[in-house]
This record gives C-alpha cells, structure tokens and sequence, in this order.
C-alpha cells in the first residue's frame, strides 16, 4: 500500500470527486481527514470507510469546514493535525461551477462568491496547511481544462481555474524548499452532481452523449479516474513530479 499511515485532507471531501479520493487513498492505506460544509455528507463517507474491510483500518474523520472562513481553515486544518498527526497529502478540492451566461450578464456577486471559493480558499488552505505537513508531503489542488481555456458563458468558472495553476507554481516555488511538491489536476468532463447541473442549466442544449462524441477516447470521466491521479500524487511515485498541470480529459484538449 503506498500511503499506509500517511493522513490524507481533502476538502470537498462530500462531493462525487472527494469521495472517490477518499476511497482510493484509504484502499492505499491512508488516514483520511474529510472535510466538507455538508455534515451530513462527509460524516455518511466516514462511515463508509469505516464499514468496508480494505478502508476501514486507522481512524478516519469528518469535519464540517466552510473553505471560505480563513479561521474556520485555519482551526480545522490544526484539529486535524492535533488528532492525525503531520499532514502527508494536502487535497484542495472544494470549488463551484457558478452561473453559465455571457460575460455581460454576469452577476457581480455571483463571479465574487465563484472567486471566493474556488481560488481564495485554496489561499487559505495552503497557507494554513502547509506549516501543518510533513518534510516531503504533496499539495494537490484541483483546477478543470477550463483552466486553460477561455470560456464564453462560465465566466467565474474558468477565470478561477486560471488562478489556480498560479497558486500552485507560486506554492511549486516556494515550498519546494521542505521537499513539498504541489501540482494541479485538471479533469475534463467527469460525470458528476456538477456535470449534470450544468447540462441543466443548459436546457438540454448539449448531453453527456455529446460531449462523448467529440472526445478521442469515446468515453466519459468517472470520479475514480480522478482519485487515481490524486492518489499517484500523494504518492513516492511522484516524488519527483512539481510545479505540474496533470489533465485527465479522455482527450477533450486535443481538439
């Protein structure tokens, strides 16, 4: 097992890509910290964990944390350490789609709250992480191929995921002076609670099979696809691997 007793935080840990992290980390050998505004959420993935023969080893935990609250980040990511020890793999997870409509309709407040959560709380989380983790550990923040293209009507949404491939060279730079590596994921459409709202939103316009059609691989992304590249990072496998931009998309940016 590659992360046997290592502790594993991820934030967003309730959502579809968190908790198929989780799994995967904890089949590794990892104590996982999730950490999510949804109670109910991460508190129903621990006891998943808990109840599976291969995850079930160590103590695993759930903790309510809004991203946002630089104190909240601040306090939790301690309690954490204080009841896991030094944090090995850093998972900055938690983000929003925001609205879909051209640039010039797009609510003020709504790009603040979408900037908010998907770039200004991964400030916080690596900022009040990192003196919290190991010599050696690993920072893995979740960015989208929409962090390297522009888009015409998820304004909010992609100007975030730019920011964040920022944040990680900048954190790249820096921490690499303890041996902490730290990269970004990029998924491409991965069936999820986000996908499927925004095919909602979108009025039917585009479908899931759509979107399929136009990809090299003929196939869509599952949320595991995406926990076995966290779980690589979190790993010595990619002891060497920092400053990168890691894209899962079944070959959408080929297009």
């Amino acid at each position: 097992m590659r992360l046997k007793d290592r502790v594993v935080v991820i934030t967003g840990a309730a959502g579809n890509i968190g908790a198929a992290t989780a799994r995967r980390c904890a089949r590794e050998g990892a104590r996982i910290a999730l950490l999510d505004r949804d109670r109910a959420g991460v508190e129903a993935v621990r006891d998943e964990l808990a109840a599976t023969a291969e995850t079930s080893h160590g103590k695993h935990v759930a903790m309510t944390l809004d991203v946002t609250d630089p104190a909240q980040v601040r306090d939790v990511l301690g309690e954490v350490a204080r009841m896991c020890g030094p944090i090995h793999t850093l998972f900055a997870n938690a983000g929003i789609e925001g609205g879909s409509v051209p640039l010039e309709d797009y609510p003020d407040d709504e790009f603040e709250r979408v900037m908010k959560v998907n770039v200004t709380s991964v400030f916080y989380t690596m900022k009040y992480g990192e003196p919290l983790m190991c010599d050696g550990g690993s920072i893995v923040l979740t960015s989208s191929v929409a962090g390297f293209i522009g888009s015409a009507v998820s304004i909010g949404y992609s100007a975030s995921k730019h920011a964040v491939i920022g944040l990680m060279r900048s954190g790249a730079k820096h921490y690499g002076r303890r041996g902490i590596r730290v990269n970004t994921i990029h998924p491409g459409f991965v069936k999820s609670n986000m996908l499927s709202r925004i095919l909602e939103e979108r009025g039917g316009t585009v479908t899931l099979e759509d979107m399929m059609a136009n990809l090299p691989l003929k196939d869509y992304l599952t949320p595991d696809n995406i926990a076995d590249t966290v779980a690589y990072l979190a790993s010595d496998d990619s002891r060497m691997v920092t400053g990168q931009t890691l894209v899962i998309d079944s070959g959408f940016m080929l297009r």
